[in-house]
This record gives C-alpha cells, sequence and structure tokens, in this order.
C-alpha cells in the first residue's frame, strides 16, 4: 500500500510540473492547512477565463498523507486587484493514507465547500472556505461518521 501513495504522489508532482505556464497568472501555487487536506502544497491552474480552475495538492500530517483533486467555480462578487471573481464553490476529492506500525488505512473522501478568495496584492492573496465532506467508505478515526465538516485556509502566488 505504501507504493501505491508513492506512486500517486510521483503522478501529482509529474502533473504539477507539466502543466504549461502561461502569462496572464493562469498558474497558482498555494500552501495551507484545512481538513481533510492536512497540512498542504498544490497548484492551480485556470481553465476557462475567470470562472474555472483545476487544482491538486499533497497534504501531510503525523502518520498521514492525502492526495487531493478539486475544481472551483468562482461565480461571485468583484475585486480591485483580479479579474477572477472573488467567490467560489469548490468540490474535490482526498486520498487518504494513515499508517500505523501494525496497519494501514486508506480513505475516499469527498468535499463541496464554499469559499472567498482574499487578494492582499495583484500576485498574493488568501482563501478561506468551509462546506461538507462525505466518505462512501472506511473514514479514518471516525468509523461510523459518514458526513463531517471540511474547511481550509490557504495562501496563494499568481505566477
Amino acid at each position: 500500500m505504501r507504493s501505491l501513495f508513492n506512486f500517486l504522489l510521483t503522478i501529482t508532482f509529474l502533473y504539477i510540473y507539466s502543466i504549461p505556464i502561461f502569462g496572464q497568472e493562469k498558474f497558482n501555487i498555494s500552501g495551507g492547512l484545512g481538513f481533510p487536506d492536512l497540512v498542504n502544497i498544490g497548484a492551480r491552474y485556470q481553465v476557462k477565463q475567470d470562472s474555472l480552475q483545476l487544482g491538486i495538492s499533497i497534504g501531510f500530517g503525523q502518520e498521514i498523507q492525502a492526495i487531493s483533486g478539486d475544481v472551483f467555480y468562482h461565480f461571485g462578487g468583484y475585486s480591485k486587484l483580479s479579474t477572477r471573481r472573488p467567490w467560489y464553490l469548490k468540490g474535490g476529492f482526498n486520498i487518504i493514507h494513515e499508517s500505523h506500525e501494525e496497519s494501514s488505512v486508506w480513505a475516499l473522501l469527498f468535499n463541496l465547500r464554499l469559499g472567498r478568495e482574499i487578494n492582499l496584492s495583484k500576485k498574493v492573496g488568501l482563501n478561506l472556505e468551509a462546506g461538507l465532506g462525505y466518505s462512501p467508505f472506511q473514514v479514518i478515526s471516525m468509523e461510523e461518521i459518514k458526513a463531517f465538516p471540511s474547511f481550509g485556509i490557504y495562501f496563494f502566488y499568481r505566477i
């Protein structure tokens, strides 16, 4: 199982570094913390003018790792520092791996969040988001709970 996580981690890095970087700040790098995203680093690519972004990230915690994939739809408000609308809806998934000395647990989680992009300058900003998560399968440390709060705070830099 550990080799599967290493394989997914390698694919994530290859994806991040293979995305062509264009002008007009279409590519963002980010770092932050959240649940179930953990302490994470990631990348986002703007695919449809200012309304749609695709993101991928990897997260780390004590004996736990996460790989996340997300779609962002920017829909409301205006910002003086960016043409992208600051309010967004984010849907995504997380593959979580929790390892212990005697066992290893994998989980697939889905989440839907409402978020706000706060532009601190034309290149730097902060994302705040909250919503619900759902696990159709094994849930780490919450065997009976299928739905759970999902949240995050992230800094980003537009390249």
